[in-house]
């Protein structure tokens, strides 16, 4: 990778040259010092400790945003994709941000282009678990709900394979493969206190989220903490998928979505294909409830006896 040029003014490391002694105000008056010219030096970007110093150099004098603007041009002269440096520029973004919706969608776009360039590297199973634990974090911890359960298992599958990767991992700002596995451990235990009531299913071995997965999963949790207008403005794209091909996570916000604009025919089919992938733990008696409060249980009804569907739900 070509070192990249930081003009050392930036971080107040270039003297400089002492004000002229003549208290003059006359804008005629001749320079009585010569300006130095200022110096560029190569900085090697290559490991962790390198970007955490270039941050904390550059944020004392500068705005985060202009520092992404130089890394996202540095990163597009790069002839190959540069793993480190597409994670760091991800977490910058959202840091510009905050850890809301845009952050999210715009880290995890971020993070869709670093799979795609590097799928088994460290730093793309680091960063996909580490934005998906902000916006859980913002949440809180208490009980999970489906879709915080879903972000949950998500992150346990990205940071398990981390671990797997790379077991002494370090990450942007000294965040550790410690660190991963105390947060590793602290999901567990509350995966396993939601599902203590729940039947034991048989499940095929963990594999990692997909990219249009993870889109999903961060779409139910905006979704679920949405006003209702913003509700019918995040469905449109999602009324579009197949729920016959989509994977779990993505039938769950084409229910939501079907539920909330009141279409109970397809409601109750996506219901019917998320039993087929969830198996007991699909709630298919508070799905249909949720349903039942859109648009009557006279209209679900009608809806299950003529798509004859039938679930175990009074």
């Amino acid at each position: 990778m070509r070192p990249l040029l930081i003009c050392l003014v930036l971080f107040g490391a270039c003297v400089e040259s002492p004000p002229p002694s003549s208290t003059s105000t006359s804008l005629r008056a001749p320079a009585q010092t010569a300006v130095a010219p200022v110096p560029l030096v190569p900085l090697e970007l290559k490991t962790q400790a390198d970007y955490d110093a270039l941050e904390d150099r550059w944020l004392v004098r500068r705005e985060r945003a202009d520092l992404v603007a130089v890394l996202q041009a540095y990163a597009a002269a790069q002839a190959t994709p540069d793993p480190l440096l597409l994670q760091r520029i991800a977490v910058l973004l959202a840091d510009e941000v905050g850890i809301d919706d845009d952050a999210l969608r715009i880290t995890l776009e971020a993070g869709t282009k670093l799979r795609d360039a590097a799928p088994q590297s460290a730093h793309t199973a680091w960063l996909n678990g580490w934005v998906l634990w902000q916006f859980l974090a913002r949440s809180g911890f208490g009980a999970l709900d489906a879709s915080g359960r879903d972000v949950a298992q998500a992150i346990v599958k990205e940071w398990s394979n981390l671990l797997a990767i790379a077991p002494d991992y370090v990450g942007p700002r000294k965040h550790d493969t410690a660190e991963v596995r105390r947060d590793l451990a602290r999901l567990q235990a509350a995966l396993a206190e939601g599902a203590a009531a729940r039947p034991v299913v048989a499940t095929a071995p963990p594999r990692l989220a997909t990219a249009a997965e993870l889109e999903a999963i961060a779409a139910l949790a905006r979704f679920e903490d949405a006003s209702a207008n913003a509700r019918r403005s995040m469905c449109g794209d999602w009324l579009t998928h197949d729920v016959a091909t989509a994977s779990a996570a993505e039938v769950r916000i084409v229910a939501a979505c079907h539920t909330q604009l009141g279409d109970v025919s397809a409601a109750v089919a996506a219901f019917a294909r998320l039993r087929e992938l969830d198996g007991p733990a699909f709630d298919a008696c508070a799905a249909l409830g949720h349903l039942r409060e859109r648009v009557g249980a006279e209209r679900v009804s009608q809806a299950l006896t003529s798509s004859n569907t039938k679930f175990a739900c009074p």
